[in-house]
């Protein structure tokens, strides 16, 4: 089943792409939480930066799925700097 979720918001952001639309902060958060429940942690920080090119605002629930697939990938380097960007940008609490 998790597999199948994390093809499904794979599969909604690559149409949205395709389609030249610019995916919302739903969109990528449902997309990075599936790469949480999948282990792909690196799609999960690929995705944020693509969330900055786009000019799309992650927020607090996209920063904690970010997060969690770094830390659930033993990245935890990558998961502190990101809790740190948050927190810096007011997203997240201290």
């Amino acid at each position: 089943e998790k597999g199948q979720q994390y093809e499904m918001a794979m599969l909604l952001f690559e149409v949205s792409q395709q389609k030249e639309l610019v995916p919302d902060v739903i969109i990528y958060t449902a997309a990075i939480s599936a790469c949480d429940k999948k282990g792909q942690w690196e799609k999960a920080l690929s995705l944020m930066k693509d969330m900055q090119m786009q000019e799309v605002a992650p927020n607090a629930i996209t920063y904690r799925a970010a997060i969690s697939a770094c830390e659930r990938a033993g990245q935890r380097a990558a998961g502190a700097s990101l809790k740190s960007e948050a927190v810096g940008l007011g997203t997240l609490l201290p």
